[in-house]
């Protein structure tokens, strides 16, 4: 992968400069976060079927970027709204794509001479395969896999499957996954709208859980102590009388 290397986005691309503002801790991590990025797509443009784009699940993204699951979306959305990356939500997964990718590989291609079976230009073919998007088939969650659903604007429900509150309840280790999206679900069912897309509903699930696991996530309460029982009055006179029996057993040892 010599040639991201040479990749034209520098420190001083609109983009880039646009990204890391001022400089700081926040933007060496945005920067940081982008080259990262870069060459995990650059890691699946070897061999005779390129592609520009990687599908992973959230927590292999976590993993792949050495992010805590609350800072990935954060640090893609960065990158998306600076136009340097797109971002697209499958589920649980989730779609990077930078196009181009290609073009920076077939600029060094062409300056360097570099003619490995590896690295090839583009073709027409693959310009045509690369404006054909794949359609994500409708979802249905089997029934002893549905953990619960969400309202969507379209006035359909977003199904919810174990799976995916298992692998939240990785990413968000403070955070009581199924409360917090019962929770959720009220607040939907309470503000019409502000219901999502299909398309947007995992990115809010997301935003909604980083929010919680910032806040240090929900804690559980301990139950409190049980107050003692209340004596009854057949206890309290049998108390009385053997307090009398010892006070008489004192006097009578006196005398």
């Amino acid at each position: 992968m010599k040639w991201i290397k040479h990749q034209t986005c520098t420190w001083d691309d609109e983009r880039i400069a646009g990204l890391v503002g001022d400089g700081g801790q926040a933007g060496l991590a945005l920067y940081g976060a982008y080259w990262r990025v870069q060459e995990i797509l650059a890691a699946q443009m070897d061999g005779p079927d390129p592609t520009c784009s990687v599908q992973y699940s959230f927590t292999r993204w976590s993993v792949l970027m050495s992010l805590r699951g609350s800072h990935v979306s954060h640090y893609l959305g960065q990158l998306e709204k600076k136009g340097l990356v797109t971002v697209e939500w499958n589920g649980s997964d989730i779609r990077v794509t930078n196009r181009k990718l290609l073009k920076y590989r077939d600029e060094y291609s062409r300056k360097s001479g570099h003619s490995s079976e590896n690295i090839r230009p583009r073709t027409d073919t693959d310009t045509e395969q690369s404006k054909k998007k794949k359609k994500t088939p409708a979802r249905s969650v089997p029934p002893e896999e549905l953990a619960g659903t969400l309202p969507l604007v379209d006035g359909t429900l977003y199904e919810i499957s174990k799976a995916q509150v298992s692998e939240w309840a990785q990413a968000f280790p403070a955070v009581d996954v199924k409360t917090e999206l019962k929770q959720f679900k009220v607040w939907l069912d309470a503000n019409p709208t502000k219901k999502k897309t299909p398309k947007g509903i995992c990115r809010a699930i997301v935003g909604w859980l980083t929010r919680s696991q910032d806040k240090g996530g929900r804690l559980i309460a301990m139950p409190a102590a049980p107050f003692p029982a209340a004596k009854s009055q057949y206890q309290l006179d049998a108390e009385l009388q053997r307090a009398e029996r010892r006070q008489a057993i004192r006097e009578a040892g006196i005398q």
